[in-house]
Order: C-alpha cells, then structure tokens, then sequence
C-alpha cells in the first residue's frame, strides 16, 4: 500500500520508484514508504497531469506527462531538468469544446487554464491559434450568424468576443451568481441575434449582447423546470434550421422541446432508459449533450454516460426516443457528439473517437 490515490506509473527498469496519482504526481524511490514533490515539479507537469507514462525512445525509457500546461517529456525521469516542452503553442491537454463556421471562417477551442483561441487557417490542416483570453476557457458557443462567439470564463463570467474577421474589437462579460463549473450551453441561429441560451438552473437563461452599450442582459425564460420537473436545467440544443425550435434537458432526465423560442413546452413520451450525467469535470458534472441536426430540426441527439442510454436519438423533434449505441465497450462513456449537416455523427469516448456506422 502506497498511501496515495494509486499508483500512476512505474519507472520500468527501477521498480521501487513509484509515480503517485495524486493531483501533482509525488514521487517515491522508495516503493511508496516515503513521498516527495516531482522534480521541478510546478514548472513541468503542473497541478492536474492528465496523463504521464513511459515510453522506451532509442533504448531508454522517456517519461511523458500530459497536462495543463502541454506536452512534454523528460530523458532522464529522476532529473528535473532535462524536461522538455513538445507545444508551447497550442496543443492542451484539457480540451472542453471547440466549435468552427465554415461560411466566415471562424475556428475556437476551449482550454481549461490556457483559456480561449480563435485560430487562423494559415495552410492545409494548420492553424495559427490567438489566445482571446487566458485563465479557464470552459465552452465556447457562437452566435450572429457567426460574426460573435460567447465563451464561459472561469468561474462566474460569460464572455462575449467578436470574430476576429470583423474588425470588432469590443468585448463585453456578465457575472452568474450561484452558476456551476461548466453549464453547458449554445448559440441562438436566430439570423442578427447575438444571444446564447444557458443550461443549468432552474429556469434557462437567454444572454445577449447589446452592441450599443457593449453589455449583455440576462432574461429568464418563463418555465420553471425546477418546480414542474423536479430538477435543474442540464442541457441544452438550438436548431440551425429553425431558430424557435429549443430542446431542454433536466438533471433527472426530463426532455422538452419549445417552439417558440421557451415560451411553452412539451414533455417527451419516452418512458425507456434516461442517459445519466456526462463524467465529472473538476468538482462539478458536465451536463448531458442535446445536438440538433442542422437541416433537420426533428432530428435531435440526446445523451451522457455509458450503456444503451448514452446516446438517443429522435426523429419526431423529441417526442420519442431510441437507443442508438451498439458495440461500445463496457464502461466506454459517450461524452461529445458531433452532427454532420445531413445527419450523420461521430463522438468522443474515452480518448477515442467513434464514427457511428447508420448512426448506432
């Protein structure tokens, strides 16, 4: 027993010294009896490694650490200084969300820490990433046509940016008092509505931006999920088609779907298996994904975790479901689905990528 959360890695031709899985990674040479700091340890594998192992390059053994602050690697494991950055420029190991509109050009990923990017096509398959705003860029969502891009920063604030091919400089924040970690949340397809719709409280709420004053308004829309349903909002989809047509999740798996931009709703009549929250993000859960096809508004995608339920689909904009998940593994977690135009998905689970043969 080593007395940490458990053992990460192993040092593999020197057994007795133990990484721990603990948030900074401490090390041992002793088999766990006595622990200490890794060496240079803030400046190299920071506070929340994702990942750190070895591998044999050129005959010896070569530690490489994922984490905040990049990718790198250390030639000799027990020397702190012969760490060694592979990206400074952009590659992160925590990625919350990307997002990119072809018709103006705009490309964004979020990155927990680093914060922000609006990135820059500069050839085939690569990019020139500007960093909009440091510290945690959690989920970024766009919005006007994608001339503007919100993003939640942090801890309390939404921000609002506008795409660099505008020309707009004008930045614009608001502060949610009691929000969570990572509510998750999307852009209106309203044509000329700078506007998001935010997941996780009682009521969902509407941001926009007023360009006059470079401010945002909070609205909250009329329902109250809490009291009808039982539970929080906790996800949320927008049609691209049909700018009225909003899908909203609970916490306890309620689904409801509003042709009126909120105003009303109606309950789905699927009783089956509800998906469960997606994976733990920090201290908080993620939410569960709504994604709407963009030419199909009844076609709507609705799901989180693992097993049949992690991923369903409706074909009648909500009012019933089914399973659309065969041959994942066990445990395998469905965590962010992606929607062609025509309909088509792919999806992340557990650092894979899946590409959904007839959509199952």
């Amino acid at each position: 027993k080593v007395g940490k959360e458990e053992v990460q890695t192993v040092l593999p031709d020197q057994p007795e010294v133990v990484i721990s899985n603990a948030p900074e990674h401490d090390l041992s040479k002793d088999g766990g009896a006595t622990w200490a700091d890794y060496p240079d340890n803030d400046n190299t594998i920071g506070w929340d490694p994702k990942h750190v192992r070895f591998y044999k390059v050129k005959g010896k053994w070569t530690l490489v650490a994922a984490n905040d602050m990049g990718l790198c690697f250390n030639d000799d494991p027990l020397n702190g200084s012969t760490w060694h950055y592979v990206n400074r420029n952009h590659s992160y190991a925590i990625l919350h969300g990307g997002l990119s509109v072809d018709n103006v050009a705009l490309t964004l990923t979020s990155n927990q820490d680093p914060g922000t990017f609006e990135l820059t096509r500069t050839a085939r398959d690569t990019f020139l990433a500007t960093n909009r705003n440091g510290a945690d860029g959690l989920r970024a969502a766009v919005s006007n046509a994608g001339k503007a891009y919100w993003y939640r920063h942090y801890w309390a604030s939404f921000m609002h940016a506008h795409a660099a091919s505008t020309a707009n400089t004008k930045k614009a924040s608001i502060d949610i008092a009691n929000d969570w970690y990572t509510p998750p949340f999307k852009g209106s397809t309203k044509p000329g509505e700078d506007a998001i719709y935010v997941s996780g409280w009682d009521k969902l709420i509407k941001l926009t931006y007023v360009a006059a004053s470079n401010t945002i308004t909070r609205t909250d829309l009329p329902k109250n999920f809490k009291v009808d349903a039982g539970d929080v909002t906790f996800g949320v989809g927008v049609a691209q088609s049909d700018p009225n047509r909003i899908y909203v999740t609970t916490k306890n798996g309620h689904f409801y779907t509003s042709k009126d931009a909120g105003q009303t709703w109606t309950e789905t009549s699927y009783t089956g298996t509800k998906p469960v929250k997606q994976w733990a993000d920090w201290s908080n859960a993620a939410g569960l994904y709504i994604e709407v096809a963009d030419s199909l508004p009844d076609l709507v995608f609705w799901g989180g975790g693992s097993g049949a339920a992690a991923c369903l689909v409706s074909r009648d904009g909500g009012k019933t479901f089914a399973s659309t998940v065969t041959g994942l593994p066990s445990g395998g977690e469905v965590r962010n689905v992606s929607i062609a135009p025509d309909g088509k998905m792919a999806f992340s689970s557990n650092f894979q990528v899946w590409l959904a043969s007839d959509n199952k």
